[in-house]
């Protein structure tokens, strides 16, 4: 992973969050600034215990709002995203990791980028002896030309959200659970955020498509990927950055207030 290894960079594990979602998306909203200014990337890694992530074509669904209000009646912290991609389902199984990186010189070519944080899971899962296609899913949520999929059963979506001096890319693994039962969560959403109807904009789920990587390994756990994680962090020279989520704790509560006005209305 030659862009970590020529950089320092710090690496922020979050752990099991159970309040606002939002949280994360605001963190690296701060991050990417000071990212952008001293070069040195930082890993995030976190997970929820029970959120759903919207996008923001999402959100411009005739009842996206009726449909998020659901699931916040729930239990589920429901919140718009203000990076690329779709809807995705959260609990304690699904680990987020989000690459912040400078922007570089030079053209810019976004799937290269993608290609970059498919050989940074492909790495991690090595060790693992867990190998996967890359290419969209039809019928998955969150569908991307890199989502990663073992047997046709996506388990991976890579999406990014760029700033004017750097970059986040941010990708979902779906390590335990059963992968069905996200996806009709997802299923449900389109069905009442287009009101029933076809509509433009509103994925058409086939909660068959998505499996976790233990349903589709038999073996590979939340530990064991964690493990796994950290110990290709720690040989790439990764340093612990937990001390910026207090640092910036501020910072991000005000970026919260400002990401829900702007996106989720």
């Amino acid at each position: 992973m030659e862009r970590l290894q020529k950089e320092n960079f710090f690496v922020v594990d979050q752990g099991i969050l159970e309040g606002d979602a939002l949280w994360p998306f605001a963190f690296e909203e701060v991050m990417m600034p000071l990212v952008g200014k001293t070069k040195e990337p930082v890993i995030h890694i976190w997970r929820h215990t029970r959120a759903f992530i919207a996008g923001l074509r999402d959100r411009r669904l005739p009842y996206a709002g009726q449909a998020l209000e659901q699931l916040r009646a729930r239990g589920y912290s429901a919140i718009v995203r203000n990076s690329g991609g779709a809807a995705v389902p959260l609990h304690d199984g699904v680990v987020n990791i989000s690459v912040l990186l400078p922007r570089r010189a030079g053209t810019l070519d976004i799937y290269d980028d993608f290609s970059w944080m498919a050989d940074f899971i492909a790495q991690v899962l090595l060790p693992l002896g867990v190998s996967f296609d890359r290419g969209e899913v039809v019928g998955s949520y969150c569908p991307g030309d890199y989502d990663l999929s073992i047997r046709g059963q996506k388990f991976c979506g890579i999406a990014q959200r760029r700033q004017l001096t750097a970059y986040s890319l941010q990708a979902f693994i779906i390590v335990e659970g059963i992968g069905s039962y996200t996806g009709n969560i997802a299923r449900e959403f389109y069905e009442l955020a287009a009101g029933g109807a076809s509509c433009l904009g509103a994925l058409q789920v086939d909660p068959e498509k998505m499996a976790s990587l233990h349903e589709l390994t038999s073996r590979v756990t939340v530990k064991g990927f964690m493990e796994s994680l950290y110990g290709k962090l720690r040989q790439w020279g990764g340093m612990d950055g937990n001390h910026l989520l207090k640092e910036y704790a501020a910072g991000v509560r005000e970026q919260m207030q400002l990401m829900r006005q702007r996106y989720d209305r």
